[in-house]
C-alpha cells in the first residue's frame, strides 16, 4: 500500500493569558490507503488538536503551528492557503466532530445541511444532490429518508445525529475520514451499529480512517493500527493485535488494566494513579514519569524517543531502551 498521509514533527503552541501551552509536541505517523488508525489517550493528551492542525482549523492565533512535514496524497499541507483548505475539507477529506447537535446549525433543515458539501465541491444539480442525500440516509440507517431530510437537527435522537453527521462526512466520497470520540456518547448498542457502518462504508468508497478515542475496548473494533498518545506525545505505535498482546509502554499498560474484564471477573480496576501533565512548558523529560510505578529505576532527564521494537511496533520509554 502507498501512504496518504505523512506527519513529521508537527508541533502546536496556544497563546494564552497565563503563557503558552504546549498541546502537541513533535509527532509523526503515517497512514496507508484504506488503512484505519486509532489515536488513544485521555482527554488534554492532543489527540483532537492534532487533527485540527493537519486540517488548518484552528485560528492562528491564538495557535501556532509548525511541522518538518504535513503530506496529503502528495500535497504538502503546511503551504495551503485558507482556501485550498476548505476546498479538500468535506471533499477529500471529511471529519466527524464530538458533538454533533452543535456541529449542525440549529436553523436549517437536515437536508440543507446534508447537501452544502455538494454544493461546494461538485456540479451536480438539485435533484441530483437531493437524491444522493436521500441515499446517504437510507445507508447510514435512517428510515423514511425523504420525509426526515425535511426535519431538524433536534428533531432527530442523539444516536441519529451522530448517523446524520456519518452521512455528511461520506457523501462526497472522501479519501480520508477523520472521527473525533464520534461514540463517546452514545449507548454500547449504538456503538457497535456505528463502528460496523464505518467498517462496512471503508469498504464500499475504500477510504482511509483515524479514528480518535479514549476508549481502546472500541478502538480493538474498528483500527488496524493503534497509536497511543500522553502529553501532546505518542507513547506507543503498534498493529492492534500486537499492542493488545505485548504492550510495552507503562500508561499503555494501565490504559488496558483499566478496561473491565466482565461481568464473572472479581478483580477491581486498576486506575491509573496521579493527573496528566499541566503542559505550560514543553516536557524536557518522560511525560508520564509522575505517573508511572518504574519512575524510581529510571534516571534520565530528557524525553524517551520512539524506537523500534519491531517493525510494526514502537514505544518511547527508557525500559524499554
Amino acid at each position: 500500500m502507498s501512504l496518504l498521509l505523512e506527519i513529521e514533527n508537527l508541533e502546536t503552541r496556544f497563546k494564552i493569558n497565563d503563557g503558552i501551552v504546549h498541546a502537541v509536541n513533535g509527532i509523526s505517523f503515517d497512514l496507508e490507503r484504506r488503512e484505519t488508525v486509532g489515536i488513544v489517550g485521555e482527554s488534554g493528551c492532543g489527540k483532537s488538536v492534532t487533527m485540527m492542525s493537519i486540517l488548518g482549523l484552528l485560528p492562528q492565533p491564538p495557535a501556532s503551528i509548525s511541522a518538518d512535514k504535513i503530506i496529503f496524497d502528495g500535497e504538502d499541507l503546511t503551504k495551503y492557503t485558507a482556501e485550498e483548505f476548505r476546498n479538500i475539507r468535506g471533499d477529500r477529506v471529511s471529519m466527524i466532530f464530538q458533538d454533533p447537535m452543535t456541529s449542525f446549525n440549529p436553523v436549517l433543515s437536515v437536508g440543507k445541511q446534508l447537501m452544502e458539501p455538494l454544493e461546494m465541491h461538485t456540479t451536480m444539480g438539485k435533484k441530483e444532490s437531493v437524491e444522493l442525500a436521500e441515499e446517504m440516509l437510507a445507508i447510514v440507517g435512517i428510515p423514511d429518508p425523504k420525509r426526515r431530510l425535511m426535519e431538524y437537527p433536534h428533531q432527530f435522537s442523539g444516536g441519529m445525529r451522530q448517523r446524520l453527521m456519518i452521512a455528511m462526512a461520506l457523501i462526497c466520497d472522501p479519501e480520508l475520514l477523520i472521527a473525533d470520540e464520534a461514540t463517546t456518547a452514545l449507548d454500547v448498542t449504538i456503538q457497535a451499529q456505528i463502528i460496523d457502518l464505518v467498517n462496512r462504508l471503508k469498504q464500499k468508497i475504500k477510504m482511509s480512517v483515524i479514528w480518535i478515542s479514549h476508549d481502546l475496548a472500541v478502538v480493538a473494533g474498528i483500527a488496524d493500527r493503534v497509536i497511543i498518545m500522553y502529553g501532546g506525545t505518542i507513547v506507543e505505535e503498534a498493529q492492534v493485535d500486537m499492542l493488545y498482546e505485548n504492550p510495552c509502554h507503562p500508561y499503555t499498560i494501565g490504559l488496558l488494566n483499566s478496561l473491565p474484564k466482565g461481568v464473572d471477573n472479581e478483580k477491581r480496576l486498576q486506575p491509573i494513579s496521579g493527573m496528566p501533565p499541566i503542559l505550560m512548558e514543553k516536557p524536557d523529560f518522560c511525560p508520564f514519569k509522575e505517573r508511572c510505578e518504574q519512575a524510581g529505576t529510571c534516571d534520565h532527564d530528557e524525553p524517551p524517543k520512539l524506537i523500534n521494537i519491531n517493525d510494526q511496533h514502537r514505544v518511547a520509554c527508557w525500559m524499554n531502551m
